[in-house]
């Protein structure tokens, strides 16, 4: 079973308050940790975890971040060796989770965008059932890779996150499309301005028309909405605790990739996205 990721690697800045601050407040929080983030990164270590084989291509920099990151890939059973260093800031992240367990984050890309020069010299490794992508990259990179993928047979995944216009060559290129709400909204909004307000079962199909063979639908704790084949499949979500909402979604993906990499059928997959999600949030 193989995976490749490629995608952005940030440092994380986590803390906690009772409450988000207001324009020009200052609060006092509760606590702060430090961790491995980006896209790329939570989800190939997601993936990993699973016991799916997990290589990643990214860039980090030259502070002292960049070691930890790589430390921290190496200890989550990830390949590094397609990482490339470059000089400058590694990719930072600080976020803020509410007592609620709701949270915001800025994101500082750094060195993150230098991937389009590295990747002339990635490979996908052979074996690999699935590429990973995210939006947290240049579009460039990751059209580039979507046809190295298809010219070796090997499914697709992006997780259009965050927001950005996709092309229409993108779409057919993709064989899985992974968005939340608001992301499906704004690429409707984009894409087929004359939709309309519609409902979130609505949104998966009208998106099966833009290319990919699959949609899948995030809603938080409203579940997952998959279409296929034109037939849009609702899959609740499992409740649990919410400690931290923070890296629900990548925990989802990266367990979805795993399902696909195991041979499973989609909505087997989802289902496992959903418990490693679930899992995530509760703190399990």
């Amino acid at each position: 079973m193989s995976i490749f990721v490629c995608g952005a690697l940030h440092y994380d800045v986590i803390v906690t308050a009772d409450r988000f601050p207001r324009p020009d407040e200052t609060l006092f929080g509760d606590d702060v940790t430090y961790r491995l983030g980006g896209k790329g990164g939570n989800q190939a270590i997601s993936a990993a975890a699973m016991g799916s084989s997990v290589a990643m291509a990214g860039t980090i920099g030259s502070d002292a971040y960049a070691a930890q990151m790589i430390a921290d890939l190496s200890a989550g059973n990830v390949d590094v060796s397609q990482i490339s260093h470059y000089q400058g800031a590694s990719g930072m992240s600080v976020a803020i989770v509410d007592q609620n367990g709701d949270y915001g984050a800025v994101v500082i890309s750094g060195v993150n965008q230098q991937i389009t020069d590295a990747i002339t010299n990635v490979t996908i490794p052979d074996g690999t059932n699935v590429l990973l992508l995210q939006n947290e990259i240049p579009a460039a990179t990751n059209l580039h890779l979507l046809a190295m993928a298809k010219a070796q047979g090997v499914k697709t995944v992006l997780n259009a996150a965050p927001y950005r216009a996709l092309s229409a060559h993108m779409m057919q290129e993709i064989d899985i499309i992974i968005v939340n709400r608001p992301e499906a909204q704004d690429l409707l909004l984009e894409q087929m301005p004359s939709l309309g307000d519609v409902d979130i079962g609505a949104m998966a199909d009208a998106l099966a028309l833009l290319g990919p063979a699959h949609i899948i639908l995030t809603a938080g704790a409203g579940g997952v909405y998959a279409c296929k084949d034109g037939q849009v499949v609702h899959y609740p979500a499992r409740p649990v605790d919410v400690v931290s909402s923070h890296g629900a979604g990548d925990a989802f993906i990266g367990g979805l990739a795993h399902g696909l990499d195991s041979g499973v059928t989609l909505e087997q997959a989802i289902t496992i996205g959903q418990n490693v999600a679930a899992e995530k949030i509760s703190g399990q």
